[in-house]
């Protein structure tokens, strides 16, 4: 569980506290001040909301991309030792692919069990591959 969920109660309750922020700003006759200050707080409960959201779903995926980094770091390691430049390069790609995949965003592994079939998953791995090796190479990322 990540520190946004146990400090603030998860989703439920911030979605929650949403609701009700809400109910207060459509009641009648509130001071400025007390809309102004809950038009805040909405915004930094609905901002909280999409990091608790994000880190749910990066938790959710963490140990099969630790697996599957600890797999590539052990082909990089044969491929290093038996002096296949090609084979070198298409791993690092894929422990970057690993490393800097979008945070909030449903993993896409890249050691199945069995081959994807859908078009949809595997144009949007390739195009996720690609863009991470475009900020690799432009030096955005190390």
């Amino acid at each position: 569980s990540s520190g946004i969920n146990a400090e603030y109660g998860g989703i439920s309750k911030i979605k929650r506290d949403i609701r009700n922020v809400q109910r207060m700003l459509r009641m009648e006759g509130l001071p400025p001040t007390v809309v102004q200050e809950n038009e805040r707080k909405l915004e930094m409960l609905k901002s909280k909301l999409t990091t608790t959201q994000a880190s749910k779903v990066s938790d959710k995926y963490k140990m099969v991309r630790f697996f599957e980094k600890r797999k590539l770091f052990r082909k990089l390691k044969s491929a290093l030792r038996d002096e296949e430049e090609e084979d070198v390069q298409e791993i690092r790609d894929k422990i970057n692919y690993i490393v800097y995949f979008p945070l909030g965003t449903k993993y896409i592994s890249l050691l199945p069990k069995e081959p994807y079939t859908d078009e949809k998953v595997i144009a949007r791995q390739s195009e996720i591959m690609a863009a991470i090796k475009d900020k690799v190479t432009s030096g955005e990322v190390e």
